[in-house]
């Protein structure tokens, strides 16, 4: 390749900061110094940390450090719904239950006496005494009579409520944690040497 006209490959341009490292013959080069992002910013709230200059790209940009002072933490939270399901099914049914009870009924019933009649008072008994009429008395007594009666006593109706009650829920979350390192340095880019060729 041909050097450009009015220029010497040996005697590179002393206005230019790269020419010891750039032949005249070619294109100016640039020279970008890289930087890396720190993981973790330093709290300029601790000693030492807000009087540390913080350091400059050589584009101009600013530095993570110069731009960037939180970190927005994040974590899990439990959010519990309820929904209604079905557990029971219940309808109303009626039975017959046998028992025995006692109860106490007054009733009556005849007897016979033995009466004395002088009989000088009723001369008509006198007359009839012979007769078998007077030997037999019929007696009489009650006795108590069992029926059965079906009378309503009760009225059943199939109501629904609502109970409340606590339940304790038990679920794992996570979060997010925030560790600061105060030896953190960040690394100051500098500039390329300008040490002439020989």
């Amino acid at each position: 390749m041909s050097p450009l006209p009015g220029s010497s490959p040996s005697s590179p341009s002393s206005s230019s900061p790269w020419a010891p490292h750039c032949s005249v013959a070619r294109p100016a080069c640039t020279s970008t110094a890289r930087s890396t992002r720190p993981d973790s910013v330093p709290d300029p709230a601790l000693p030492g940390v807000a009087d540390r200059a913080a350091p400059v790209a050589p584009d101009g940009a600013p530095t993570p450090f110069a731009e960037r002072r939180d970190i927005v933490r994040s974590e899990e939270r439990l959010a519990v719904t309820t929904v209604r399901v079905p557990t029971r099914r219940v309808r109303l049914e009626k039975y017959v239950v046998t028992e025995t009870r006692t109860i106490t009924v007054r009733v009556s019933h005849e007897e016979v006496r033995l009466v004395d009649v002088d009989p000088a008072d009723d001369p008509a008994e006198l007359a009839v005494s012979g007769s078998d009429a007077d030997r037999w008395v019929t007696l009489s007594e009650e006795r108590p009579v069992v029926t059965m009666q079906v009378v309503p006593v009760e009225r059943v109706r199939l109501a629904v409520t609502s109970v409340v009650e606590n339940r304790d829920v038990t679920g794992e979350v996570r979060r997010e944690r925030i560790a600061f390192d105060p030896g953190f340095e960040h690394p100051v880019p500098t500039a390329p040497s300008t040490t002439a060729k020989d």
